[in-house]
């Protein structure tokens, strides 16, 4: 299937569909493959950082469930994995980006397609640091800072 690729407004999702058609075919792709997607079209880069994009998968009853663990290394270092399940039926441990701030210590919350780090300590000082990760976008971003350290 031929595809194009346009930045404008307009921009036609798959070269012969009507993009509602279009879209329909876009969200049965595997959240897995969404990453790629972003660098195979201009069109579809934008398109999967919206929620909507996500809650058409969901309402089709696409959306999957991914588990999420922070790990320590032996070098003290701290990340982020995700248990996904490949298209052979394994499943496999995937890293997440790493966090922009790591506090020791932090609480976290997960609420909707959000992983929230919150307060901690960061050189030994209680932290204001807020960071979300969005396993929509697979990305971390620093967030408001909170107003009191905890």
């Amino acid at each position: 299937m031929a595809m194009r690729e346009e930045s404008s407004e307009g921009s036609v999702l798959l070269l012969g569909l009507p993009n509602d058609l279009g879209m329909q075919c876009l969200i049965l792709v595997s959240r897995r493959f969404h990453e790629a997607m972003r660098c195979v079209c201009r069109a579809w880069h934008p398109l999967l950082d919206l929620p909507s994009f996500y809650d058409m998968r969901l309402t089709q009853g696409l959306a999957e469930e991914w588990l999420y663990v922070m790990l320590r290394t032996d070098s003290d270092e701290y990340g982020w994995l995700s248990l996904e399940e490949g298209g052979d039926g394994f499943k496999r441990w995937r890293p997440l980006p790493p966090m922009p701030m790591y506090s020791v210590g932090a609480a976290y919350a997960f609420l909707g397609s959000k992983i929230y780090l919150i307060g901690g300590s960061h050189g030994g000082s209680a932290s204001r640091i807020v960071c979300t990760y969005d396993s929509c976008t697979n990305r971390w971003e620093m967030a408001a800072l909170l107003q009191v350290p905890r």
